[in-house]
C-alpha cells in the first residue's frame, strides 16, 4: 500500500476544519460583525462556525471513503 504524509490527507485537514469550526472559532471570537453589518441582532461567528464544521465533516467523510494510501509522520 502507497504511503502519504499526513498533511496530504483530507481527512485530517476535514477533522481539523471541523474542530476549528466547531469548537475554537466560537470560543475565541468575540467580534459581533453581524451586528456592525446588519445593524440587528444576530451573530454570524455561529453562522461561519456551522458552515465550516459542515465542510469539515463533509471532508473528512470523503477523504476516509476515497483513501487508498496510509499515512506516515
Amino acid at each position: 500500500m502507497d504511503q502519504k504524509p499526513w498533511y496530504q490527507s483530507l481527512t485530517v485537514w476535514g477533522t481539523g476544519i471541523l474542530a476549528l469550526c466547531s469548537v475554537i472559532l466560537p470560543l475565541v471570537s468575540q467580534v459581533n460583525l453581524a451586528n456592525a453589518l446588519q445593524g440587528e441582532e444576530g451573530n454570524i461567528t455561529d453562522v461561519l462556525a456551522g458552515i465550516g464544521a459542515t465542510i469539515g465533516t463533509i471532508m473528512a467523510i470523503i477523504g476516509r471513503i476515497k483513501a487508498k494510501t496510509t499515512l506516515t509522520k
